[in-house]
């Protein structure tokens, strides 16, 4: 087994570790409708994906308030909601 000769110094450790960042996200613009979305993914705007439309626009939006027996919540309730956190503030 292949073991160091010699303790690799603090220097050569940081030098080394500086090259573990992160990136910050890449965002293109969408070809539709020219919102920033990030590249390989549905347009949250328009919900298109290679010039075809993927998904309805908030979908998920719409899906929750069609649901048989549930009323949609007020704007209130989300407004309270958004304040719940303590993270947000």
């Amino acid at each position: 087994m292949a073991v160091p000769k010699q303790k690799q110094s603090h220097s050569r450790t940081a030098k080394r570790r500086a090259q573990h960042k992160m990136a910050a996200p890449v965002y293109n613009a969408c070809p539709t409708c020219h919102e920033p979305r990030r590249p390989h993914r549905v347009c949250a705007s328009c919900g298109s994906y290679k010039g075809s439309e993927v998904v309805a626009p908030h979908a998920h939006d719409q899906r929750q308030a069609a649901q048989p027996g549930r009323a949609p919540l007020p704007q209130a309730a989300y407004d309270q909601a958004a304040l719940d956190h303590d993270h947000d503030r």
